[in-house]
């Protein structure tokens, strides 16, 4: 062969395939390079990292490197996912452990992680993190700090999952964690070089390795030695110079620096070759780029010391055992919690068998499961109880066996984890007879809190308890004043005497034990006899035949009610806490079920009165109920009565009936002549009262609280003339203003009136004042009506006859002016020469004549007026008497309206007033025109009576469907009068239709009138069945009528 394509393979790299080919290699050989205590290639190995890799598998926790500063994830192995249920990506975000970490937990946890970082110290934390169900998890987080040049720079780790532990039922769960490593093949390259001439050749691919352009490759040795990195030039110039010199192999690591400042780990192996005198003259060798290998075999390494330091601090025993036939059992991993757990060191195990370490019998159980576990060829879960260290005692341990096997299926190798469960089981068995404690509690108090017998709960009590406590003898014991007592309720065992209702007095028994229990004292006693009680209590407690006792207070409001007692007779016994516990527990809720139980009797003896006082109550209320109704029944028949008379029958009648009496009488006072009438009685009496006046002087002392309001009741001492022996309620009739009579009611001798008596009898007598008062106003009233209308009647009579009176002389009166006014025409023929006055179409005329003539003029107007004003009453009278019928006719309203107006257009324009028409065509209707035309001038004449210069006078019409009308014929004739400048007040407004009213200060033409127009405007509009509405607001009053009309077809 070729001497240039030798293997180069080390001596490592041997061992390494011999024990993946199955030869032979121990376990420290593994672990010595697993934890990289060996300078072995990554190739070196196969079977060391798939038992690491198994290893890693089988530990029940998450595998984690992080960084030192800011706590982030690294590397975390699949277990993260399957234990908190975040995928591997979500674990490699920053912040992810602290966003994470239970909030309560967060601050201890990272200022521990911190301040034992900061000290480079390895270390140990439990906190809790919520997984992404929402589950709370509890985790202990074994902690390796790496430090390189005295500052930590990784944090690598190991979650395990406690949570189960926290809750004492908890076993860890397998989970495997698997490491996943890369190796990439290496680039060769080979160079040749010449000695002789000290040129050096290299292939291709050289330039790549060296980060080189193609022309630039090293030519020379010296080059090639500039190329590699000044702390390894020395190492290869020895080995070379020892190959040259020495004819040693030629095999070297080290580093070369690229143009790219990149730094690159390159392998170089060569072969010297000489000539015939043995002189070197060329060296022929290869570079192999092994910077991944080296990245690899440095990742390794920190992954085994990593491995290592989880091993080490997990807390479950690791070890593993030989599976080959000719060293099956023998030991050949032991970590640091197995020599905790086992007591056995390392030194003490390695290289040796169950049957070395431990007891035969249980090495053979042992051994005996190790192959068991071999030929099944799965994962075991077993429970050993092995004998341990004596002051340690058995500890219960749960263990996983898991077999390995090579590629043909030989065993090679079992693994071990081992919990120690014993506090687990521990906790277990506590927790289920607290279980049981809770249990019995619960029945119990359910039976007190269903029950209010007393007795039933205590019997309940003690025959559960001993049951649970399974002694002979349970009973209750009920303390009286003088500290001696009774045994209330008993449980026995059968074959023991009893106690039950037996009296005991304990003369050892004092204040201070009654202070102790109060204060929660339990008395304990295993064994009376060794117990060194005194002579007195030791007597006691023998005659009861009780070896071991427990003895618990029962305690109601804080102070001492009895004893709860338990005796142990058989023997003696040990009282648990737990047991102790119990019974304090029971005794606090039997002293409150005897609480409640007296609670209950009391609240029975309080039903009971309460019971007693609501018939009581429910009769005052009955008696009430009949005196409202009586009260409202007299009070409804009183107010109901205007008639003075009616109210006091109906009164005395009504309260005889109501309360019972023989008599009732009302009397009326009259305080002038100071006597008392009785006006109206009810009795059975055959000496009638009614009618007989009474003087109050003879009674002085009875009338004077009368009329001061007060009422009196009395008895007969000696017999009335009259009625013999009775008893007597007197009470006032009075109001505000005074009293105006009374109410007497007569009885038997033997009966006094109570407290509702005088009540109905004093409100009865209230709502007569108010009443006969009310009567008394009523008819006061009622006469000044009466007054009233006559003088009004006598008032239209009056004028009615004045009207016609005065029309006759009125009438005469005018004729006279008309025959005077002839007169004067007739004597004074205008002449056509002479000026004619326009004023009264005479002719100009001297001064006397002119002042004749303006007399004439006034009294012409005047007479006019009075005649006016004489119709006006005579219209309104007739009106008033309702015997006026309208006269209906067709008219136009539209040219009837403006020939209406046309009389006042000359007068608003004397008066600087502006007359508006706002009148639409209209259609033909049938109404009253004479009427309307009363109404309308009367209108009209007070708007020009009443609107001040410049200001305007509107008169505006129209019609409209009348409403709910169900013909066209039917409609609505409106017609508005409106004046500006002028705004009657809203009181006014309510009176302007009252007769002779006349708005003050309202007239700026001092036209002056009677006040009789808007009453006779008002009283015309009525047979119209015509309205009238007036309204006056910012400085405007409109009038507006409304008048039912017929709307007149063609034909009419």
């Amino acid at each position: 062969m070729d001497p240039r394509q030798q293997d180069s393979t080390t001596k490592g790299e041997m061992e390494v395939r011999g024990f993946a080919e199955g030869k032979d290699l121990h376990w420290e050989d593994n672990y010595s390079a697993t934890t990289g205590h060996s300078t072995s290639n990554t190739s070196a190995s196969p079977r060391s990292q798939q038992i690491y890799e198994t290893l890693i598998h089988s530990i029940d926790g998450i595998v984690w490197e992080a960084d030192a500063k800011t706590f982030q994830f690294n590397f975390v192995s699949p277990q993260a996912e399957q234990l908190l249920g975040y995928p591997i990506e979500q674990w490699l975000e920053p912040d992810f452990w602290v966003r994470h970490v239970y909030p309560d937990d967060l601050s201890a946890a990272i200022e521990i992680c911190r301040a034992a970082t900061q000290a480079g110290s390895n270390h140990e934390l439990e906190y809790r993190m919520v997984a992404a169900d929402g589950r709370i998890i509890w985790l202990k987080d074994v902690v390796t700090v790496v430090v390189e040049n005295s500052q930590p720079t990784v944090l690598r780790g190991v979650m395990l999952d406690i949570t189960r532990q926290k809750q004492a039922e908890a076993g860890l769960s397998n989970q495997q964690i698997q490491i996943e490593m890369a190796m990439e093949v290496a680039q060769l390259s080979t160079w040749d070089w010449d000695i002789t001439t000290n040129t050096v050749k290299y292939s291709r691919n050289t330039q790549m390795l060296f980060g080189l352009p193609v022309d630039q490759t090293p030519s020379s040795w010296q080059i090639f030695i500039e190329v590699i990195h000044p702390d390894d030039r020395p190492l290869v110039q020895t080995a070379v110079q020892r190959s040259l010199n020495e004819d040693a192999p030629y095999n070297v690591e080290f580093r070369i620096l690229r143009q790219s400042t990149e730094q690159r780990w390159v392998k170089s192996s060569g072969q010297v070759f000489r000539d015939n005198l043995g002189k070197p003259v060329r060296m022929l060798g290869v570079l192999i780029d092994i910077t991944d290998r080296k990245q690899s075999e440095e990742s390794l390494r920190q992954s085994r010391n990593f491995l290592q330091t989880v091993l080490d601090h997990l807390p479950i025993a690791v070890n593993v055992k030989d599976g080959r036939a000719e060293h099956f059992g023998v030991y050949t991993f032991w970590n640091k919690t197995c020599e905790q757990m086992f007591g056995l060191s390392a030194d003490q195990v390695l290289g040796k068998t169950v049957f070395d370490c431990f007891p035969q019998a249980q090495a053979e159980l042992f051994h005996q499961s190790d192959r068991d576990t071999f030929e099944q060829g799965m994962i075991e879960n077993v429970m050993e109880v092995p004998q341990l260290r004596q002051e340690s005692g058995d500890r219960l341990l749960h263990t996983v066996k898991i077999p390995i096997f090579d590629n043909q299926h030989n065993p090679q190798y079992l693994l071990s984890i081992s919990e120690d469960i014993t506090q687990q089981r521990q906790a277990e068995e506590s927790l289920r007879q607290q279980t049981e404690r809770e249990a019995l509690l619960a029945t119990i108090t359910n039976n007190i809190r269903q029950s209010l017998d007393l007795k039933q709960i205590l019997n309940t009590t003690v025959a559960q308890v001993r049951q649970f406590l399974q002694t002979d003898r349970v009973f209750i014991f009920r303390f009286r004043p003088s500290w001696n007592g009774i045994v209330l309720v008993e449980s026995l065992e059968p074959g023991w005497e009893s106690i039950l209702g037996k009296m005991f007095h304990d003369p050892c028994f004092s204040d201070s034990f009654v202070k102790l229990y109060e204060q929660g004292r339990v008395h304990a006693v295993s064994d009376v006899l060794t117990a060194q009680l005194p002579d007195c209590y030791l007597k006691l407690l023998q005659g009861m035949q009780a070896r071991a006792i427990l003895v618990v207070p029962i305690k109601q409001h804080q102070r001492l009610w009895g004893l709860l007692i338990a005796h142990h007779c058989k023997g003696a016994r040990f009282w648990h806490t737990f047991e102790i516990d119990l019974l304090e527990q029971l005794a606090e809720q039997v002293g409150i079920g005897i609480e409640q139980s007296e609670l209950y009797q009391q609240v029975q003896r309080l039903n009971s009165e309460l019971e007693r006082q609501v018939q009581i109550r429910t009769a005052e209320l009955q008696l009430a109920s009949e005196f409202e109704a009586t009260l409202k029944r007299i009070t409804d028949r009183v107010r109901d009565s205007l008639d003075e008379d009616q109210i006091l029958q109906t009164a005395v009648r009504e309260l005889a009936i109501a309360i019972g009496v023989t008599g009732c009488n009302a009397a009326l006072y009259n305080l002038e002549t100071r006597t008392s009438k009785v006006s109206y009685e009810y009795t059975d009496s055959l000496v009638p009262l009614q009618g007989r006046v009474v003087q109050m002087d003879n009674f002085p002392e009875g009338y004077r609280q009368l009329i001061q309001g007060q009422y009196f009741q009395f008895c007969s001492l000696v017999p009335n003339p009259l009625r013999g022996y009775v008893a007597m309620l007197a009470c006032p009739i009075l109001d505000d203003q005074g009293v105006l009579g009374d109410l007497w009611l007569v009885t038997q001798k033997y009966r006094a009136f109570n407290d509702q008596d005088i009540r109905l009898v004093q409100q009865v007598a209230n709502h007569c004042a108010i009443a006969i008062r009310q009567a008394r106003l009523y008819q006061k009233a009622q006469a000044q009506v009466k007054e009233l209308e006559k003088l009004n009647r006598l008032k239209d009579d009056f004028l009615s006859a004045v009207s016609h009176e005065l029309r006759s002389p009125m009438a005469n009166i005018k004729m006279a002016t008309q025959m005077l006014e002839e007169v004067i025409l007739f004597n004074n023929k205008p002449n056509p020469l002479q000026i004619t006055n326009t004023a009264v179409g005479l002719p100009a005329q001297s001064a006397p004549m002119q002042k004749a003539l303006r007399y004439f003029k006034i009294l012409k107007a005047e007479c006019q007026r009075e005649i006016n004003l004489i119709n006006d009453l005579l219209d309104l009278s007739r009106l008033e008497t309702g015997v006026d019928v309208p006269t209906l006719e067709s008219i136009e309203p539209t040219s009837w309206l403006q020939q209406l107006v046309q009389p006042f257009m000359e007068r608003t324009r004397n008066q600087q007033q502006i007359l508006r028409l706002e009148i639409p065509s209209l259609p033909m209707i049938i109404t009253d025109r004479s009427r309307l035309e009363r109404i309308l001038g009367e209108l009209l004449n007070n708007a020009c009576k009443y609107t001040p210069t410049q200001e305007t006078i509107t008169l505006s019409a129209e019609i409209s469907p009348a409403p709910l009308s169900t013909t066209i014929e039917n409609a609505l004739l409106q017609i508005k009068v409106c004046n500006s400048g002028v705004e009657i007040s809203s009181e006014e407004l309510e009176r302007i239709f009252d007769k002779f009213y006349r708005i003050p200060n309202n007239d700026p033409w001092k036209h002056g009138g009677t006040g009789l127009g808007l009453a006779l405007v008002k009283k015309l509009l009525e047979p119209l069945n015509a309205s009238i509405q007036p309204t006056s607001e910012n400085g405007s009053t409109c009038f507006s009528i409304t008048v039912p009309v017929t709307i007149a077809s063609t034909s009419d």
